[in-house]
């Protein structure tokens, strides 16, 4: 067998890109609950299409969105597809869109737009004024 045609395992993985992404969120202050089997302690028991994370942050109290977490080039079961289809979550692929989405979030979208420089600045303030 031709030791080059074997397949390369991956240097970064969607676990690792999860955790990239929490390491985004948490900073600013955002509260990330783990749904995935990946990160949980002990059985999963998790039904299927159920977002990889859900995402609060506390100047909205008692609401979370969902993010499905892919590798750029993953695909969604039929399962997560349809939960997506129905607007139940977003797929993210990167910290970038992560960390978009969550602005979008807190700022009353229901999209995922690049934000605007004044989007941003919008949340830098309003983040702001929790820590006071």
């Amino acid at each position: 067998m031709n030791k080059s045609r074997r397949k390369q395992p991956h240097l970064f993985n969607e676990t690792m890109l999860q955790r990239a992404i929490v390491d985004t969120l948490v900073p600013a202050g955002f509260s990330v609950k783990h749904t995935s089997a990946f990160l949980q302690k002990g059985p999963s028991g998790v039904s299927k299409g159920i977002p990889d994370l859900l995402v609060s942050h506390r100047a909205i109290p008692h609401r979370y969105f969902g993010m499905e977490v892919k590798m750029p080039n993953g695909k969604l079961t039929p399962e997560q597809q349809q939960a997506v289809l129905m607007g139940e979550y977003i797929v993210v692929r990167s910290p970038e869109e992560a960390i978009r989405a969550a602005f979008t979030f807190l700022t009353g979208g229901d999209h995922l737009p690049n934000p605007s420089e004044t989007d941003i600045a919008t949340v830098r303030r309003m983040l702001r004024s929790l820590k006071d």
